[in-house]
């Protein structure tokens, strides 16, 4: 990205080639700055593989002087005195001796020990960049170093000066408008509001007569540049200074101003004989585009701006565009990114119901010049996304959301404390419960604290950043969940280590946070909330993994319940098509798993606009709520659980003097239930009286069989190997193929 050089200089030296600052391989390939007396000059040069450049210039006398170098392979190297540009020579040769190839960056000497001169001038604040400083950036330094007071007053107080500008003057108070209005908490409302009259005086000065093309391409994107600072995010302490009016009116100006500059320069650029674009981009503010078409070119396709997959479209049909022509039609094109976040956000507009309204979609501007002929021959096509659902649905939305999340804080928080009191129960799903909880624990806590943040701080940077880890950690560890259901109930005897259940859920999401990090960091806090920006591509960060931990799931989901519902009609030796008992504890058993795999995120799929409004509810609904069900599904539902819940009141009672009975005998509910009963023509209580001897036990000693309850998530609390073989199991005669697991 080039090299910028900053010193302030005091010439006093009276032999020849003294070396100021040399070396430094890292920044470019290397640099020197040599003086060769007053009276031959001064010389500075950059390397960069094996070409060399060299600029030669005047040397200042004995004042202190300051001068910026700045050097890119595509623009050279450029010389600014005292804040202006020279024009200094620059040669070029092939090679790279210039007397220092060192790595190291020396200041007053050369690399070489051999040289043995040092330089007997003075320089102060010497600053090197690893890229090339803007021309407004090397203005802005000059003014800061020097203590020159010039704000956006000043340059306003020298346009009014004016009565006509060329177009080289009005570049440079463009450049000087964008030095002045770098943005940031000092940029005011008054900077702001200045800077727009700044652009409407210019736009006003402007000569009549032609401009080639190059230089209106300069002057229109110098223009949407200063246009992108003034709306930048980081000025929004200058914006919510103004009164909803001034902001409304300093808005307007500005659409106003942007159509009327760039028209000129349309209208006064030098034709060829095609269409010539003008600029063309996207500054993070706006999408722009400006293009002149002669008469003699007709367009054949419709105009679209900017394309089909934005949120605010316009399309001219090419009668318009050709209709009307005289020598050239100038069409002017801009889509405001955050127009709709400053312009009459609690305020009526005008000629709307006073009740009240809001903006809600993006701003879309297309202007022809000269005007298409009236009535139009066909209808021009404007397209809207709403940016937020409907008010009153975004209220319910919110409601929902912070109400569900808080619920879920306090169950995860309750859930983990159970799952680490109850030593009973530690096991491989426990850890995978409990690191789960966690980070859904963190996830909504964090989501609750950072939704006031600013975008485009780098708290909100931060936090979307750690929100993007602890969201992906949370999805892993739902995959971990869904491994562990696989290995217990499909494969049976397949045991994990923890280890690698524990590389799963911490280790991939931190890869893909820090890949993601260092590749697109400006993508994270900068638009609308403390989250990843849709733009660039950055989400897909988060909604790659999530969607393939999804599809896993799902899978694994089914595979589980085909299993559930092959042991039930083994188990109790019934006709599927004739009972639907089976059917019951199969979807009871498939709900209480869905909180701990994120199925239900598939909802979030599917609300990706306001027109799936159910599907936003949903969404809302059952993941704010996933630590709630998560809790009672896995917690205060699960028999075994309550069962390790007796056994820890039992020994307290024990501790404190009460025996209540016996230790190791606990009643169990009977194997079928609550998961299936076979149809029949007697009700649940006959049913209960003559249960069937081999399949329900109703008193069984804990230290061989745990609780056993298929409508628990945990639908079998131990695997079948560690029964003991001498104690008669609740199982049929029937012998199986393929025993599953008993855990869920």
């Amino acid at each position: 990205t080039g090299i910028s050089v900053s010193v302030w200089w005091k010439n006093s030296e009276t032999v020849s080639r003294q070396c100021i600052t040399s070396g430094g391989k890292g920044l470019s390939d290397g640099l020197s700055l040599y003086t060769i007396s007053p009276a031959f000059g001064t010389e500075f040069y950059v390397r960069s593989g094996n070409t060399l450049w060299k600029a030669e210039f005047d040397s200042p006398g004995d004042i202190w002087t300051h001068f910026v170098f700045t050097w890119t392979e595509a623009d050279t190297i450029e010389v600014w005195q005292d804040g202006v540009k020279l024009a200094s020579p620059v040669t070029t040769s092939t090679g790279t001796n210039y007397g220092d190839v060192h790595n190291n960056l020396v200041v007053g000497t050369n690399n070489d020990q051999s040289y043995g001169e040092y330089c007997t001038g003075s320089f102060d604040e010497l600053a090197i960049w690893g890229r090339k400083l803007t021309d407004p950036e090397v203005l802005y330094y000059y003014q800061a170093s020097t203590g020159t007071s010039i704000g956006v007053d000043t340059v306003l107080a020298e346009v009014d000066t004016l009565t006509n500008v060329t177009y080289e003057d009005t570049a440079e108070l463009l450049r000087s408008l964008l030095a002045v209005t770098v943005p940031g908490p000092y940029v005011g409302d008054t900077d702001i509001t200045e800077a727009v009259s700044v652009l409407q005086k210019l736009s006003t000065l402007l000569p009549g007569e032609s401009v080639e093309t190059n230089t209106s391409s300069d002057l229109s994107d110098l223009f949407f540049e200063e246009a992108g600072q003034l709306m930048s995010e980081l000025n929004q302490y200058g914006w919510g200074n103004m009164t909803q009016h001034v902001a409304d009116s300093t808005l307007s100006d500005l659409s106003r101003v942007t159509d009327q500059f760039n028209i000129h320069l349309g209208s006064h650029v030098t034709l060829s004989g095609t269409a010539t674009v003008l600029t063309t981009g996207d500054n993070d503010i706006s999408n722009y585009s400006v293009t002149v078409v002669p008469s003699a070119v007709l367009q054949h396709t419709d105009y679209m701006f900017p394309d089909d997959d934005a949120d605010a479209t316009i399309e001219v049909p090419a009668s318009i565009v050709n209709s009307n022509i005289h020598d050239a039609r100038t069409i002017v094109a801009v889509l405001y990114h955050n127009f709709h976040q400053r312009y009459s956000r609690n305020n009526s507009l005008d000629d709307v119901d006073p009740s009240g309204a809001t903006l809600n979609s993006l701003v879309v501007s297309v202007t022809l010049s000269p005007s298409p002929a009236l009535p139009l021959q066909e209808n021009v096509t404007v397209s809207f996304t709403h940016i937020e659902p409907d008010p009153s649905s975004r209220v319910a939305l919110q409601v929902i959301t912070y109400v569900g999340c808080g619920l879920s804080i306090i169950c995860l928080f309750v859930t983990i404390i159970v799952f680490l009191g109850l030593a009973s129960i530690q096991a491989d799903k426990t850890h995978a419960h409990v690191n789960l909880c966690v980070c859904l624990l963190l996830a909504q806590t964090l989501f609750l604290i950072g939704a006031g943040w600013t975008p485009g701080t780098i708290v909100c940077k931060v936090f979307a950043v750690l929100l993007h880890y602890i969201y992906l950690a949370a999805f892993a560890w739902m995959l971990v969940e869904g491994i562990h259901l696989y290995n217990v109930i499909i494969r049976v005897f397949t045991h994990v280590k923890l280890l690698y259940y524990y590389l799963i859920g911490w280790g991939l999401p931190l890869i893909v946070c820090v890949v993601a990090v260092s590749i697109a960091h400006s993508g994270y806090g900068e638009k609308n909330n403390c989250w990843l920006s849709t733009s660039g591509g950055v989400i897909w960060a988060f909604v790659a993994p999530a969607l393939i931990i999804i599809v896993v799931n799902a899978v694994i989901l089914i595979l589980v319940t085909r299993e559930v519902v092959k042991l039930n009609n083994i188990s109790f030796r019934v006709k599927p098509e004739k009972d639907t008992s089976s059917f019951k504890s199969s979807v009871r058993a498939v709900a209480v798993l869905l909180p701990i795999l994120g199925i239900s995120w598939i909802f979030g799929v599917l609300a990706v606009n306001e027109a799936a409004v159910v599907f936003q509810y949903i969404f809302a609904l059952t993941n704010s709520l996933q630590g709630l069900f998560i809790f009672l599904f896995h917690c205060a539902l699960n028999s075994e659980v309550r069962q390790a819940f007796k056994r820890k009141a039992y020994t307290w009672s024990v501790s404190r003097g009460n025996v209540p009975g016996r230790a190791d005998t606990v009643r169990v509910k009977p194997f079928d239930s609550d998961v299936i009963r076979p149809e029949s023509g007697s009700s649940t209580k006959s049913h209960k009286e003559s249960p069937t001897p081999e399949l329900v036990p109703t008193v069984v000693s804990t230290t061989h069989l745990p609780s056993i309850e298929l409508s628990d998530p945990d639908i079998f609390a131990t695997p079948l190997s560690n029964m003991d073989a001498s104690v008669p199991q609740p199982m049929p005669r029937r012998k199986l193929s393929r025993m599953p697991s008993t855990e869920v």
